[in-house]
């Protein structure tokens, strides 16, 4: 019963980001930047990719009803300006661990 309330959440954040639409794309040096309406009311999708290989390097989901430019530095790329919890950015290069993620369905 347990692995339920595990399973549900995630196969339902699945089905969000599957429904993506009204993406804008940015390209910076070697990497493509894409944000996406979500289904869900104000629900955004930022995804990273690599510009050569179009591999999914970085994949995030986060709330804001509004699809800001993104804010390219050498080191990072800015996302979610409003995000103030200290997250809203990814590094460049991609961490293992988003890497590994962004595998996930």
């Amino acid at each position: 019963m347990a692995i339920l309330f595990v399973i549900l959440p995630y196969l339902y954040n699945v089905a969000q980001r599957s429904g993506a639409h009204e993406c804008e794309r940015e390209t910076f040096e070697e990497y493509i930047g894409e944000r996406c309406t979500l289904p869900r009311e104000y629900g955004t999708i930022f995804r990273l990719y690599h510009a050569g290989t179009h591999e999914l390097l970085v994949e995030r989901t986060y709330l804001d009803p509004n699809l800001k430019p993104l804010i390219w530095h050498k080191t990072d790329v800015l996302y979610d300006v409003n995000a103030d919890d200290g997250y809203g950015f990814v590094t460049l290069p991609p961490t293992l661990l988003d890497r590994l993620r962004a595998k996930l369905p």
